[in-house]
């Protein structure tokens, strides 16, 4: 068995109807003699692709895809456990014979996607073998890994049996089809997005609670654990000086806390609570959004939204591209976490703020609640979502049609 491998994956897939599970490396052993339904895998190399790949995921089922998926992650990662339908995550994936033999033997592809610039060999060899279709989406150069690299026959003859490879630009053009892929089956996409889309929301709540806010100005604060309470708490105070209809949404990383902080606001500002079912009123300063699955209403909400973690150890847990693809200008400290592509696509397109210390957050908000500064940072992070979300859909497209074709035959 791999080293880190736990149980066998055979029990995990067989349970792939009902739940999203995460298994380590699988296990050769739990691999049972019946036919292999064909699937779709997609395999990610890299930590900073994770979210586009998950996003990935979500478009090809919005498209119909019922098929089984497997996203395999060549590391551990954070958010792996995060919820996908009807799929199976591997972690901790590598491009050896037996973790690869075990994966075929329950789940045999239709088509596999690499996500990476790296040509893994053993992979690309038993999957082609098997008849599937392989795609690569390439945030960079063609490379070998490990002692490969000395093969440069390998590398071509690898890249040679490439069906589609979708790149950033046109640099990365020219280098993989200077790596012996045809110039007909690369194409230039730019960068994915990491972003699902707009994330939904109950429409009556909305239009309930912008009756009961009447235009107020509002900002939401995102995941915030309680290290960062305070910080949050001091910027609303700032802030309110400048303009005194401004609400605060404080959604905090654990419902639980909602009672409590509460209590802990209440001698301070006028207070709402979400689980409670309080309104806003007019005198209302800080709402606590204290319940599950709401974030697309407070997205919409809110102009202004800081991804609560930013300035934790662990970073923001919550992808920035959901609040910009809605419009809101998007704030962060300087721990990006498990999204950090995500991050820095906004940052370099000067699609969101970031401030280096907590004290710095409370004039932060109060320079986007003038209109005109918060339309600028929401534009340009708007532009950025939608430019990746016409490269993922382009992806999406041409994995649902080769999933409609089936394999291509051993």
């Amino acid at each position: 068995m791999l080293r880190g491998a736990g149980p066998g994956l055979g029990k995990t897939i067989a349970a792939r109807a009902r739940a999203w599970r995460v298994a380590s490396s699988p296990d050769p052993g739990a691999a049972r003699a019946r036919p292999a339904p064909e699937a779709l895998w997609l395999v990610v190399q890299h930590p900073d692709s994770f979210t586009a790949a998950r996003a990935l995921v979500m478009r090809v089922r919005g498209m119909g895809v019922t098929a089984p998926i497997m996203l395999g992650l060549a590391f551990d990662h954070r958010a792996a456990d995060t919820v996908l339908p009807d799929g199976t995550c591997v972690r901790r994936l590598q491009d050896a014979p037996r973790a690869i033999d075990a994966l075929l033997q329950e789940a045999r592809p239709a088509v596999v996607v690499l996500v990476g610039d790296t040509l893994w060999p053993t992979l690309l060899a038993r999957v082609r073998a098997h008849g599937a279709r392989v795609f690569v989406v390439a945030p960079g150069a063609p490379a070998m890994p490990g002692a490969w690299r000395l093969w440069s026959g390998q590398a071509r003859r690898l890249a040679g049996a490439l069906d589609r490879v979708f790149v950033a630009d046109g640099r990365d053009r020219a280098a993989w089809q200077a790596g012996g892929v045809g110039d007909d089956r690369v194409e230039i996409t730019g960068p994915l997005s990491s972003s699902i889309g707009a994330v939904a929301c109950n429409d009556a709540e909305r239009a309930a609670l912008s009756e009961q806010l009447r235009l107020r100005p509002v900002w939401l604060a995102l995941g915030v654990p309680d290290g960062e309470d305070e910080a949050v708490i001091a910027a609303h105070g700032a802030a309110l000086r400048l303009s005194h209809r401004l609400v605060l949404v404080l959604h905090p990383d654990d419902p639980a806390r909602g009672a409590a902080l509460r209590a802990r606001l209440a001698s301070r500002f006028a207070v709402a609570q979400r689980s409670r079912d309080e309104p806003l009123g007019p005198d209302s300063q800080v709402y606590v959004a204290d319940t599950e699955d709401e974030c697309g209403l407070w997205y919409r909400l809110a102009t202004i939204c800081y991804m609560g973690g930013s300035f934790s150890d662990s970073g923001s847990l919550r992808d920035p591209m959901e609040p910009a693809a809605l419009g809101a200008a998007v704030v962060h400290g300087p721990q990006a976490g498990p999204h950090a592509r995500a991050f820095r696509q906004l940052r370099i397109k000067g699609g969101s703020l970031a401030v280096t210390r907590t004290t710095q957050l409370g004039a932060a908000i109060s320079r986007l609640i003038e209109p005109d500064q918060a339309a600028r940072l929401a534009q340009a992070a708007w532009e950025v979502t939608s430019e990746g979300a016409a490269a993922s859909e382009r992806v999406a497209e041409a994995i649902v049609a080769a999933l409609g074709e089936g394999r291509a035959g051993p």
